[in-house]
């Protein structure tokens, strides 16, 4: 609620300071408040949205949400939410505050998407480009699998990478492209992909298909030529769609049919992933010196 709307609905700056005061309402931005009550009901990723929100309800130039933020409002999942509220103009010069960083380029009101009848937010392909150029290679991958994983044609973000040549961050927008697989399901497979394709490893085989008695299973990693297969344990794998002991149940009996066909699975999880990847990669080495 911006200032210029309480005070239309019968607020005084009187009564709107002493409810600031009193905690009935919070400041979340200069000029914008929401009620204290439902901002600690909302989680971090809602609140983080708020704050963009009221950024976009008290500026006067033109603008669209781009890169990370362009990526919030798609609802992409995402390592670290935004720190900055990243923004793109036409405008060179763009009002100081520190809570915004933002960026210049000269059609950028021709190419957005309305977020749910709201402000305007940078299209997937674009989104997917621009966080590949700004963010760490491992979180810009994440960003890219999930949005080609929802049909964006990679040739589209290609061209813009060809196009972007002298960029500052090209290489980096050029090796996420490069090690980009729609075919990971969750953020833990793509961070996971990630630490595999390090050099040292052959690189696996996203979602291996095997062969078994009833019919054809996958596995997250695999790499045929070892009959080695890596499962990547995460709680939304098994809570998404059914009922805990059901999918248990599932997964488990997937893994004994492939099992049975001559395979080897390993397992990892989150905090292998991200704390031991080193530690990882050595387990999956001398699992393949066993199965040579």
């Amino acid at each position: 609620m911006t200032t210029r709307f309480l005070l239309a609905q019968g607020e005084t700056e009187k009564t709107l300071s002493h409810k600031i005061r009193s905690g009935e309402f919070t400041r979340i931005s200069r000029g914008v408040y929401v009620r204290a009550d439902r901002w600690h009901q909302a989680n971090e990723r809602e609140r983080t949205i708020a704050r963009h929100l009221a950024v976009w309800k008290t500026t006067q130039l033109s603008f669209v949400f781009s890169h990370a933020s362009a990526a919030l409002f798609h609802d992409i999942s995402l390592l670290r939410l935004p720190d900055r509220i990243h923004i793109t103009t036409p405008q060179r010069t763009f009002p100081s505050n520190p809570l915004v960083r933002a960026h210049a380029r000269p059609h950028a009101l021709a190419d957005w998407v309305r977020y749910r009848e709201g402000p305007h937010v940078t299209p997937l392909a674009r989104t997917a480009f621009e966080c590949s150029l700004i963010l760490p290679v491992s979180e810009g991958l994440i960003v890219m699998d999930q949005i080609l994983a929802r049909g964006v044609d990679k040739s589209e973000v290609e061209s813009m990478v060809v196009r972007g040549r002298g960029r500052h961050g090209i290489g980096r927008a050029r090796q996420v492209l490069e090690l980009a697989d729609p075919r990971c399901q969750s953020v833990a497979e793509t961070m996971t992909r990630f630490v595999l394709c390090l050099p040292g490893l052959p690189p696996p085989v996203s979602q291996q298909p095997v062969r078994t008695r009833e019919g054809t299973k996958h596995l997250d990693f695999g790499w045929p030529r070892f009959k080695l297969g890596l499962e990547v344990d995460g709680k939304s794998k098994y809570f998404d769609f059914a009922p805990t002991d059901q999918v248990v149940f599932k997964e488990r009996h997937r893994e004994k049919l492939i099992v049975a066909e001559g395979w080897t699975i390993l397992r990892t999880n989150w905090n292998e992933i991200t704390r031991d990847p080193a530690g990882l990669r050595l387990r999956i080495a001398a699992a393949m010196d066993k199965l040579r």
